[in-house]
């Protein structure tokens, strides 16, 4: 009962750390999930490749965190991009998500 109790807490905070890092900052957010996929790649390698391999296991790890840094900034330059030809009032979502303007 007290392993549930803990892992429920711990749920609770990362939760309250991810809810925090989205309203502080897109780089905030970029920081602590790279923190994030790092822990869970390691986590993964050890149960997967086990004891040893150093080098592998950095390797896969900074691969992994990198690739998740490069998806995040073609995203976030991609929806700036698509959102700064927007303005308040005369723009808007078509439903095949097609970006239109709509005229007043």
């Amino acid at each position: 009962m007290k392993e549930v109790i803990v892992r429920s807490i711990s749920g609770v905070v990362f939760v309250a750390v991810i809810l925090a890092s989205l309203l502080l900052s897109p780089f905030t957010y970029l920081a602590v999930f790279a923190v994030v996929v790092s822990f869970v790649m390691s986590e993964y390698l050890r149960l997967t490749i086990g004891e040893g391999k150093f080098l592998l296991k950095v390797a896969s790890i900074a691969a992994g965190v990198l690739l998740f840094i490069l998806s995040f900034f073609y995203s976030w330059l991609w929806m700036e991009s698509r959102m700064s030809a927007c303005r308040p009032g005369n723009c808007g979502f078509a439903p095949d998500n097609k970006f239109i303007f709509k005229e007043l």
